[in-house]
């Protein structure tokens, strides 16, 4: 699923006058510079390009950007303010990186790196992966969880009948202090006008990963929107709703009724479960 970054450009500042930035290609107002053995003309001729389609160039302003690499690792150094950036856009250009490996550098790792205007880097950001199940995308840091565990959340998912294989569903999957968070992109309008009967159905979703996936049973949930921004992190299930869930999902059982299952608006790019759960 593709995701253009969202908020004013551009983003992408440009450099102090110096010598020693490599060779340079023109994008329109703004340069590429290259640098070191493995890294081409071409490459950076690429990377401009991506920055311009992903709104990190605006075409009426000059910004800087240079393309490294570290090992069998590119690295493209952005002059950006990391600390003062929205986390919704650090978020976006996290998972924006398995676009940058894939159209850019024929899978090869790839990652942004925010630098000062001399290019001394200030943030890398951390390794990206993505494992599909059916047309659900998990967008995970691979740094943190290997391919396997991602796989078999996403088959759980599906097994379970909280997503379905027809619709397109966005999950990120990564650590914020150590502990492993799940997000999943939601309308959060719908959200809003649905609070009461959908947190508790998210809430399960939560239960059941925790006691079913190992790798993620500290897990907590989180309702992202399609800008990338934390909207509401899910509650814990008290004992009683999860036996009603349970009890539900029984009775559902005996009399051979399928229950409807949570599915993904693929218009919205949004996970919304179905309010008849």
């Amino acid at each position: 699923m593709r995701k253009i970054l969202f908020l004013l450009v551009p983003v992408v500042l440009l450099l102090s006058s110096c010598d020693d930035y490599g060779k340079k290609v023109a994008v329109g107002k703004s340069e590429v510079f290259y640098k070191g053995e493995g890294v081409t003309q071409k490459d950076a001729e690429k990377v401009g390009d991506f920055l311009v389609e992903n709104k990190l160039f605006d075409k009426k302003q000059k910004s800087s950007a240079q393309v490294t690499k570290n090992g069998d690792t590119y690295i493209v150094h952005l002059v950006m303010d990391s600390k003062t950036m929205d986390p919704g856009l650090k978020l976006n250009m996290w998972k924006l990186q398995a676009n940058l490996s894939n159209e850019v550098f024929n899978g090869a790792d790839a990652r942004f790196a925010f630098t000062d205007d001399r290019l001394k880097d200030q943030e890398t950001l951390g390794p990206v992966a993505v494992a599909k199940s059916g047309k659900t995308s998990i967008t995970y840091d691979s740094g943190d969880f290997t391919k396997k565990p991602m796989q078999n959340l996403a088959a759980f998912l599906l097994e379970k009948g909280l997503l379905t294989a027809d619709k397109e569903a966005d999950i990120l999957v990564r650590k914020d202090e150590e502990t492993p968070v799940v997000r999943i992109i939601v309308n959060k309008d719908f959200i809003k006008e649905n609070e009461e009967t959908v947190l508790p159905v998210f809430g399960y979703w939560q239960y059941l990963i925790q006691h079913n996936l190992p790798e993620l049973k500290k897990a907590t949930l989180w309702l992202t929107t399609t800008e990338y921004a934390d909207y509401k992190k899910v509650p814990k299930l008290t004992d009683e709703d999860v036996a009603r869930f349970e009890n539900s999902q029984a009775e559902t059982s005996n009399t051979g009724t399928e229950t409807a299952p949570v599915s993904a608006e693929t218009d919205a790019g949004t996970a919304a479960p179905s309010q008849n759960q």
